[in-house]
C-alpha cells in the first residue's frame, strides 16, 4: 500500500514538515511518527498533525486534486496570499494574474481577433431557438501565434512546429498545440457555454488543431546564439551564466539578445559558487580550481620556498574545498594519475607514503589540465578554424597491441558533455561504422557534440575529416540529404581502448588526445570511491558542482587561450605525449615485430637456445636478412 502524506496546517503558521520539526514539534520528532502511525490506520486519514491520503487506486485527476492542480481557479485559490502581489504567475502552459478585484484572468486575454470559437443562435424549421457554436480557424492562429507558437524551416529543408517562450525555443507537435487550446478554453469559458464549447473543439479537434490545420500559422526566424571566440552561455531553468576567462557573469533571459533551442537549457538551477582561499603563492582566488603555470614571476614568489624553475611551463592545481566535494572533478583528477601505485596499496586503495617524484606530480596536473581544456572546447560552440580537432580519449597505459584495457572512465567524460549540451551518441564498435549511409541520422541543427563510443583500432578516420574541419553532410532514411553550415556542425568526441591508424600531418592536426590511467578498471570502479552512480543517482549538491566544474573548464579554456598557453594559441593545452607517443607507436609497429626484435636484437647472456640470435647489435645488417629472419619467425605475417 502506498500513501502521501500532506501537511495540515495549524495555527502556528507551519507551512510544512519541515516547519513543524524546527517549530511546533521541536525535539519531538516521535511525535509526528506516531501521528503519521494514528492517521495511516484511520479510515479517513486524519491525524493531529498530517492528513495521508491512499494512492494505490487513485487515479492521477484525484490526485491532482489532491494538490489543487486540477485548474488554475482552485491552485489560485488556494495558493492566493503566495500569488496576490505578482504581476503575473504561471500555470500549467499559460500566464495568470489577478484582477483589481481579485478575479483570476489571463495575464494575456483574448483580444477580438483571438476569440476562436462564436456563439449563434438560430431558430431550426420548426421555430424553435437552436444555440450552435462556431470555429474561427483565422482567430485560432492568431492566438497561438501570439502566445509563440509557429512554424520554423529547419536546416534541412523541411517544416517543423515551434513554441517561443521566455527566450528559449521548443519543437512541439500538432497535439502539443491542441492541449494549448483545450486547456486554456476549459479555464475561461463561460459555464453555461462552456460544455457545447469543448464539445465543439473534441469532436473537431483534427480538423480545426490538425497538422494540415495548423500548418497555416505564420513563420518564425527566432535569432539564435552566434557563438564568439571569447565567450560561452551555459542555460539553466531560469538563469543564464556568461562564461569567460575572467568568470561566470549571471543574467536572466530577458537580458539575452538572442534565443536558444530547449535541448540546450539545463532542467535545474544551478548556484554559482564562489569561493575564497589563499594559494601556496599568497594569492587569494576565488576560483573553482585555480590552476597557474610556472613561468618567471610565480618562480620568484616561490625563491626560498622551492626551485621551481626546472619545471617551467609546468602547471599547480589547486582544488577548492567546493572542488573537493565534487565527484566529477575528483574522479577526472584520478583517471590522470598514472603513478596511483606509488602512493596506494594496489589492492586495498588505501594510501600509504608517497613516493611519486616531483615530475610525475607534475605529470599528472598536465593530464588533468589538459582534459580540462578539452573539455572546455567540447562545450564551446565556436569553432576555431586555426584549431579543428577531434578530442579523443584513450588508454594511456602501455599494453600488448590488440589488448583492450577499457573500463577508466573515458565513457563516463563522454556522457558529461551531453548532460551539458544537445549529443548525439553513436556506438562505434561495429567494423561497417564509416560505411553506414545513416551513421549521422540522429545529427540535426540543435546537435552541438557527437559521441563516438569506443572506436576500433583501425578505423578510417579520414572519413571524419569533413566533421571535424565543419562541414557535414547528413543522410535521413525517407529525407533528401542535406548538409549543416559550418557554425551548426557539432564537435566530435571518440573514446577508444586503442591508438587509432594514421600519423601523418593532416591526421595530427585533426586529432586531441587525452590520456586515462588503469586508476579505474574492470575491479575497481567510480562508485566504489563516491559511493554511488555518476548522473543517476547525484542530488542536486552533486550537480551544482558539477555544473561549476563544467564551468571551471571553460574558464581555464579561455584564459589558456588568452594568455597563448594552448595549441595554436588557443584554448586546447597539450597533455604530456610520450605515453600517448609510445602506445601509437607500439600499435603502427605490431606486435610481432617487436616480439621479434626484442630477441633477436637481444644482448647476449651465453643462456639463449643457440638458434637465437644474439651477436647482432651495433653491425650494419642487410635489409633483406632482416626481412627473411622476421618471416621465418612470423610466416603469417608474410601478406600484412
Amino acid at each position: 500500500m502506498k500513501y502521501i502524506f500532506p501537511y495540515r496546517s495549524n495555527d502556528k503558521h507551519d507551512k510544512g514538515l519541515d516547519d513543524l520539526l524546527t517549530n511546533s514539534l521541536k525535539d519531538q520528532e516521535h511525535d509526528l511518527a506516531e501521528d503519521f502511525d494514528f492517521a495511516m490506520n484511520e479510515k479517513d486519514g486524519q491525524g493531529k498533525y498530517v492528513n495521508v491520503y491512499k494512492i494505490s487506486t487513485v487515479t492521477d485527476i484525484k490526485l491532482l486534486e489532491y494538490w489543487n492542480l486540477h485548474s488554475a481557479e482552485s491552485f489560485s485559490d488556494f495558493y492566493r496570499e503566495q500569488l496576490k502581489d505578482l504581476i503575473e504567475f504561471q500555470i500549467g502552459k499559460h500566464k495568470w494574474k489577478f484582477s483589481e478585484t481579485g478575479q483570476l484572468i489571463p495575464a494575456q486575454p483574448l483580444t477580438e481577433d483571438e476569440q476562436y470559437w462564436k456563439k449563434e443562435e438560430r431558430e431550426d424549421k420548426f421555430g424553435r431557438p437552436v444555440v450552435q457554436h462556431k470555429f474561427k480557424y483565422m482567430y485560432c492562429y492568431n492566438f497561438l501565434n501570439r502566445r509563440g507558437f509557429g512554424r520554423y524551416r529547419q536546416v534541412n529543408h523541411t517544416d517543423t512546429f515551434v513554441y517561443i517562450k521566455d527566450k528559449v525555443v521548443e519543437i512541439v507537435d500538432s497535439y502539443f498545440m491542441r492541449d494549448f487550446v483545450t486547456e486554456f478554453t476549459k479555464e475561461i469559458a463561460n459555464k453555461e457555454d462552456l460544455v457545447d464549447v469543448m464539445d465543439m473543439l473534441y469532436r473537431g479537434g483534427k480538423m480545426y488543431l490538425g497538422p494540415d490545420s495548423l500548418s497555416n500559422l505564420t513563420y518564425v526566424n527566432p535569432y539564435f546564439e552566434v557563438a564568439d571566440k571569447s565567450f560561452q552561455y551555459m542555460y539553466f531553468k531560469e538563469k543564464v551564466w556568461k562564461i569567460t576567462a575572467q568568470g561566470i557573469e549571471e543574467r536572466n533571459y530577458s537580458e539575452l539578445d538572442h534565443f536558444v533551442w530547449k535541448d540546450k537549457v539545463i532542467s535545474m538551477d544551478a548556484k554559482q559558487i564562489k569561493p575564497t582561499y589563499q594559494l601556496s603563492s599568497g594569492i587569494k582566488t576565488h576560483d573553482f580550481i585555480n590552476v597557474q603555470r610556472i613561468d618567471d614571476l610565480l618562480v620568484k614568489q616561490y625563491t626560498g620556498k622551492v626551485d621551481l624553475s626546472p619545471f617551467t611551463g609546468q602547471f599547480f592545481v589547486t582544488f577548492s574545498n567546493e572542488a573537493n566535494e565534487c565527484h566529477f572533478a575528483k574522479f577526472l583528477w584520478n583517471t590522470s594519475e598514472f603513478f596511483w601505485r606509488k602512493f596506494l596499496d594496489p589492492e586495498t586503495r588505501k594510501p600509504g607514503k608517497d613516493e611519486r617524484t616531483a615530475e610525475e606530480q607534475f605529470e599528472t596536473s598536465l593530464n588533468f589540465v589538459s582534459k580540462m581544456t578539452a573539455i572546455g572546447y567540447l562545450l564551446h560552440k565556436y569553432r576555431d578554424k586555426s584549431c579543428e580537432k577531434a578530442v579523443i580519449a584513450m588508454d594511456g597505459k602501455i599494453s600488448e597491441v590488440g589488448e583492450s584495457n577499457g573500463r577508466t572512465g573515458k565513457s563516463i567524460l563522454g556522457n558529461a558533455i551531453g548532460k551539458i549540451v544537445p549529443q548525439a551518441y553513436i556506438g562505434a564498435k561495429s567494423k561497417e561504422l564509416t560505411s553506414d549511409p545513416f551513421i549521422w541520422e540522429e545529427v540535426n541543427e540543435k546537435t552541438e557534440s557527437i559521441f563516438l563510443d569506443d572506436v576500433r583500432a583501425n578505423v578510417d578516420f579520414e572519413f571524419f575529416f569533413p566533421l571535424i574541419t565543419g562541414q557535414l553532410t547528413i543522410n535521413v532514411k525517407s529525407q533528401k540529404k542535406f548538409t549543416l553550415p559550418e557554425i551548426n556542425t557539432p564537435k566530435l568526441f571518440i573514446t577508444t581502448n586503442h591508438a587509432i591508424n594514421g600519423n601523418s600531418a593532416s591526421y595530427r592536426d585533426r586529432q586531441f588526445l587525452i590520456a586515462f590511467s588503469d586508476f579505474y578498471n574492470d575491479t575497481h570502479k567510480p562508485a566504489d570511491d563516491f559511493g554511488i552512480n555518476f548522473f543517476t543517482e547525484w542530488d542536486e549538491k552533486q550537480y551544482t558542482l558539477f555544473y561549476n566544474f563544467k564551468a571551471a573548464c571553460l574558464q581555464l579554456y579561455f584564459k589558456a587561450q588568452a594568455l597563448g598557453w594552448g595549441i595554436n594559441k588557443s584554448g586546447l593545452i597539450s597533455p604530456p605525449t610520450e605515453r600517448l607517443d609510445r602506445r601509437r607507436l607500439r600499435q603502427f609497429i605490431g606486435e610481432s615485430y617487436l616480439l621479434w626484435a626484442d630477441e633477436y636484437f637481444s644482448a647476449s647472456d651465453g643462456t639463449e637456445p643457440a638458434d637465437i640470435r644474439s651477436n647482432e647489435l651495433n653491425r650494419p645488417i642487410a635489409r633483406k636478412e632482416l626481412y627473411d629472419h622476421f618471416l621465418e619467425r612470423n610466416p603469417n605475417d608474410r601478406n600484412t
